[in-house]
């Protein structure tokens, strides 16, 4: 019998290798931070530095920032549990100094004509595990999955007229974004601040809701912290990525 080659021999266990890792670096680990809690909040860590940067644009009409931080807090609001950071071009949630996924903006995201509005990455490898996209009628999106289960879940989005009239104006937003599978209702994500206070974006879930709900919640909170809760920095963004894609900007 013919014995293997050295070369055989390593493609064999690079074959068994990639094998072993690849279920782990297509699948992002839990976030167990998330399993104590069933709400969390998402603000802005640093306000005067946002409203620096909205102040240079409007008189300076520059779009260069360093990233900005959220803090996602308990239902408390007393500790941090998680950290999230935006660029221009993505999101990356931190868990103490580790970061725990990648959240890819695209570049219609702040539009959101019918297009993709983001995609969830692994964050060592960058494979795109998640993608949340609009499904086509206004305020609805999809989440779709690349591994076990393609179909994640559907985000409605809820009006009603009791709100709008006891909001009155006050609140930011007179409405909230519920996901739902199989007619079954996995979580919310809604705005809650008033305009004397800055703006925070509310995400909660059920106790039994699995850890890959629970994430995914966050991560359309953070995004709709951005589109919803700061439309000025959304506005930023967008003029900044335009501008860096025409050659304006080099950072």
């Amino acid at each position: 019998m013919r014995k293997p080659s050295a070369i055989a021999q390593l493609f064999g266990t690079c074959r068994k290798i990639s094998s072993a890792l690849a279920p782990q670096l297509t699948k992002i680990d839990p976030i167990m931070c998330l399993q104590k809690h069933e709400q969390l909040s998402i603000k802005v860590a640093d306000i005067v530095k946002l409203q620096s940067i909205v102040e240079t644009y409007l008189k300076q009409d520059e779009v260069n920032f360093e990233p900005i931080e959220f803090n996602i807090m308990d239902e408390d609001d007393e500790n941090v549990v998680l950290k999230a950071r935006l660029f221009a071009n993505e999101i990356t949630i931190v868990d103490g100094n580790r970061t725990v996924l990648i959240i890819d903006l695209e570049g219609k995201y702040v539009e959101w004509e019918g297009s993709v509005v983001a995609k969830i990455r692994h964050p060592i490898t960058r494979i795109k595990i998640f993608e949340i996209f609009e499904s086509g009628r206004f305020d609805t999106f999809s989440i779709m999955g690349y591994a076990d289960e393609p179909n994640k879940c559907e985000i409605r989005s809820v009006s009603s007229c009791a709100r709008k009239l006891l909001g009155c104006g006050i609140l930011f937003v007179p409405q909230w974004w519920t996901f739902e599978k199989n007619s079954k209702e996995l979580g919310q994500v809604y705005l809650k601040s008033l305009v004397w206070s800055e703006n925070v974006m509310q995400v909660e879930w059920p106790e039994d809701a699995d850890n890959e709900t629970r994430f995914l919640i966050v991560c359309f909170g953070l995004i709709q912290m951005i589109s919803k809760g700061c439309p000025s920095l959304a506005h930023i963004i967008h003029e900044c990525r335009k501008r860096r894609s025409n050659g304006y900007i080099f950072s």
